[in-house]
């Protein structure tokens, strides 16, 4: 335990050390992120800033990995943050070189995703998988449903982180206070072991994020959200807490929702239930300051991983 939290502390460390060369470098670059011309007019000033971003926040904890003798348990989550960091990586790439917000088209990514998610699965398959943590009935054998279930939950998360990464801060604090309860539900209720991979990551955002809050220095990128979404699923999957994911990361599950709704809504009725969609824009164009909006996030997703937790 000394040694995992001594890790912990190096990654953060290294994370916060690092990001100022990193982001002097993407400015040399000039790989800078285009803004949505659709998205709300307060983010103008935001054209220019450092992307891909989660590129280091990816490297530092899987270089310090390498020195744990149990390197070897998180195979399956380092290659599901290469996979779809390297999807990330490859939008944002697309991005900068055709000065637009969007890189790969959505059915492109999609695609991407689709077969990065079977080849993770692929190399997953394993019948322990089969056994999962349900909430309020509990463990229980899903057998070969699982792997349709894993599917959606890997494509879905990674959608899920990229679309909450609209405003400074929303996406890596997210991520970080659902790690912090996915891994208190695993140790305290149900007795497993934490996800040490995971919990580096997070270390990793951490540092992020002292250069990623408002005013942001640096974006995560699709780089960093696609990547991340990915690690969730697969180390909630590994653990067994893949339904839980639901509730431990309920942020990332309303922004979907709010997406869903509104794209349904139009099509049907010709209306939008938000003034902009994903809702953070909502709340934004309501008035609602970028800080404002992140803090209220997180003790919202407090309030249901805890009542998530007692299920």
């Amino acid at each position: 335990m000394i040694w995992h939290l001594f890790q912990f502390f190096l990654t953060l460390v290294l994370t916060i050390l690092l990001y100022p060369l990193f982001i002097s470098m993407l400015k040399k670059l000039n790989f800078g992120q285009y803004i949505r011309e659709e998205g709300p007019d307060l983010h103008g000033y935001k054209t220019g800033t450092p992307t891909a971003g989660g590129l280091l926040f990816i490297l530092i904890p899987s270089l310090v990995m390498l020195g744990d003798g149990s390197r070897g348990l998180y195979t399956s989550e380092l290659l599901s943050v290469i996979i779809f960091g390297a999807i990330g990586f490859i939008d944002d790439l697309l991005s900068v070189i055709k000065k637009h917000a969007t890189g790969l088209k959505g059915y492109q990514k999609i695609i991407l995703q689709v077969l990065g998610s079977f080849v993770l699965l692929w190399l997953m398959k394993n019948p322990v998988l089969e056994r999962q943590y349900v909430p309020v009935f509990g463990d229980f054998n899903f057998g070969s449903w699982i792997y349709p279930l894993a599917f959606v939950g890997i494509v879905g998360a990674s959608n899920a982180v990229n679309l909450t990464d609209g405003i400074d801060g929303l996406a890596g604090w997210n991520f970080v206070i659902t790690v912090g309860m996915m891994e208190f539900l695993a140790l305290l209720r149900f007795g497993l072991e934490v996800d040490l991979y995971l919990l580096l990551t997070s270390a990793g955002v951490l540092g992020f994020l002292w250069y990623n809050s408002k005013p942001a220095r640096v974006f995560m990128g699709d780089t960093g959200s696609l990547a991340l979404g990915a690690l969730l699923a697969v180390s909630a999957i590994r653990q067994g807490l893949l339904l839980y994911l639901v509730f431990m990361g309920a942020i990332f599950v309303l922004e979907t929702l709010s997406v869903i709704i509104q794209v349904t809504s139009y099509k049907l009725r010709r209306k939008r239930v938000f003034l902009m969609a994903p809702v953070h824009h909502h709340f934004e164009l309501k008035g609602w300051k970028e800080e404002t909006i992140v803090f209220r996030s997180l003790i919202l997703a407090l309030m249901i991983g805890v009542l998530g937790m007692s299920l």
